[in-house]
């Protein structure tokens, strides 16, 4: 609870497939213990990722997360990500309660301006409980100007207010 006791929220990573993107152990074959794990631990934010998911589908697999998550008996925030790829935001609001829409962002103008515009049509599917997921924040890491970073944190609070909405 030394995370918790300071007001802070406890998040994990890990993958649907065998292995994560850094080759340490998926969730493949564990499910069930791996959230009850993460329960007993009391980790508030689960993301699990796509690499090494070779022969799986989302649409079938991030359903069986999603009830392993909601059987060990904490509430998680759970975020999905394969990259997009199967058009989540049509069919992951009853599964998740965020989804990634494009793949990785990076720390270029050029990448936050091709996800900023993915997004534009896809604020009709989010709403309370579940989320579209641009990917992490890049800001201040050295890779843009100053007014590039202040219009990243802008269009992002700008979406959160029109989803609020």
């Amino acid at each position: 609870d030394y995370v918790h006791a300071r007001g802070m929220k406890f998040g994990i990573y890990t993958d649907a497939g065998t292995e994560t993107c850094q080759g340490r152990p998926g969730l493949v074959g564990h499910d069930q213990q791996d959230m009850d794990y993460f329960a007993q631990h009391g980790v508030d934010y689960v993301k699990v990722d796509w690499c090494h998911s070779e022969g799986l589908d989302p649409r079938t697999r991030y359903p069986q997360i999603r009830d392993a998550l909601l059987q060990a008996g904490r509430p998680m925030f759970f975020s999905m990500c394969e990259w997009g790829v199967d058009k989540p935001w049509e069919w992951a609001m009853p599964v998740g309660n965020s989804w990634r829409t494009t793949g990785d962002i990076s720390d270029l103008w050029l990448r936050v301006m091709e996800i900023t515009d993915a997004m534009e049509t896809l604020g009709q599917y989010a709403g309370p409980g579940g989320w579209n997921d641009r990917d992490m924040l890049e800001i201040g890491n050295g890779g843009m100007a100053n007014n590039e970073y202040a219009a990243t944190l802008q269009s992002v609070v700008a979406d959160e207010c029109a989803a609020a909405r």
